[in-house]
């Protein structure tokens, strides 16, 4: 998130929310037993879903203090 920033790119909203998906597809589909987990895939899933979530926190902050 911070190259982003340093890059000058931003993360919106709705490409935030689309990168928590494969957080909550992953979890969901472990937590009702129809696939099973392996470390690799809970890395990636984490890595995509933690910047998406990172994502979300930015636009809520930017919301609370009014920069938007």
């Amino acid at each position: 998130m911070i190259i982003l920033l340093l890059l000058g790119l931003r993360l919106n909203i709705f490409l935030s929310v689309l990168l928590t998906l494969p957080f909550v597809i992953d979890g969901t589909l472990q937590y009702f037993s129809l696939i099973t987990s392996t470390n690799i895939r809970r890395f990636i899933t984490g890595l995509i879903g933690g910047f998406g979530i990172i994502g979300i926190y930015f636009f809520i902050i930017k919301m609370v203090i009014g920069i938007i």
